[in-house]
């Protein structure tokens, strides 16, 4: 029996659960501390292990209670199975890898792709009506922080040399405005990595996965997270009428003050989020070596410039700073 890298004694107890002869099949982890295994054969059944000792936020724990507060809301999710708490560990459904992202390629035509979308959104409005009490953990302005530095480490510090122009002081200055007005935006649930590597398409269905990092956060978080998804390969002016139908579907039954609120975040959410992004990328690809992440890069990039995300309150945020940006990543690749 090939027993993967997972200690004995959970090893006893899925031989106890499984009853048949099985082999642990890792899978790639991405950006996550959690480990996967497919458990082979798959039969009728289809099975995986998750594994993390990862303590506090986004912990097993974490996982199990919110996995709760989803399927209790009618989301669909991948079944837990077996709860080993002693090893940390779970015995899932295995929804499969056919995420969104990889679906990408057989989604033939405009009207396919946005049925997909659609269906997405539909999570999204049903995590607006979760009962924010459940949550414990917020989206402030330390967290927001924190991603600012992120970028500024990552995607700034090694460009120096190709943004003459960066105005570092003027930088942090208006982000400190825009944390603050995003950290005192209406709060709902918030997945935090709400994109299509996260939504996996089974039997017609669309299932949510990687959720452990959910908070309370700004009302357009993870809209913005969607519609600006660069692992989906759109072209600029695809994504752009991706982003018009998307918002008129999103905002179909929001009274007008819920439209208000949410249009009001969206530009500095859309910032926000975007950088952040960049931040993480440069880190996965440069820091962690995972250069699967660099092709990623430029398109947010474009997406930042080329984007309508101009707000008078963060000129430089929000308009400026793309023209410099896309400036050095075209410098920086010129031979």
């Amino acid at each position: 029996m090939n027993t993967g890298r997972l200690p004995k004694n959970l090893l006893e107890k899925l031989s106890k659960v499984i009853c048949n002869p099985f082999k642990l099949a890792p899978l790639a982890s991405e950006a996550s501390t959690k480990k996967f295994f497919h458990i082979l054969p798959q039969k009728t059944e289809l099975l995986m292990v998750m594994t993390d000792h990862k303590e506090g936020r986004g912990s097993i724990e974490d996982w199990v209670s919110l996995h709760k507060t989803l399927e209790e809301n009618h989301i669909l999710v991948p079944k837990i199975l077996k709860n080993f708490p002693q090893e940390k560990a779970l015995l899932l459904e295995d929804c499969g890898d056919n995420t969104l992202q990889k679906n990408f390629s057989s989604l033939e035509n405009r009207k396919h792709l946005q049925e997909a979308q659609e269906k997405a959104l539909c999570i999204l409005k049903k995590t607006r009506k979760i009962n924010t009490t459940s949550l414990h953990l917020k989206l402030d302005e330390k967290e927001l922080k924190r991603d600012r530095n992120l970028f500024l480490e990552y995607h700034i510090e090694p460009r120096r040399k190709f943004l003459p122009s960066f105005e570092e002081n003027l930088f942090i200055t208006e982000s400190l405005s825009l944390e603050k007005f995003l950290a005192q935006a209406h709060p709902v649930f918030t997945h935090r990595d709400f994109h299509s590597g996260n939504l996996i398409l089974k039997d017609q269905d669309l299932y949510l996965i990687d959720f452990q990092d959910a908070c309370l956060g700004p009302n357009s978080y993870d809209f913005v997270s969607f519609v600006f998804d660069p692992y989906l390969p759109l072209s600029l002016k695809e994504r752009e009428d991706s982003f018009h139908s998307s918002l008129h579907f999103f905002l179909k039954d929001f009274s007008s003050e819920e439209e208000n609120t949410f249009l009001d975040t969206l530009k500095a959410q859309s910032i926000q989020r975007l950088y952040k992004i960049l931040g993480s990328y440069n880190y996965l690809s440069f820091e962690l070596k995972k250069q699967q992440y660099s092709v990623f890069i430029k398109p947010v990039v474009e997406i930042l410039y080329h984007f309508d995300l101009h707000d008078s309150r963060w000129p430089y945020l929000t308009s400026l700073l793309a023209k410099e940006l896309l400036n050095a990543e075209e410098t920086e690749q010129e031979p």
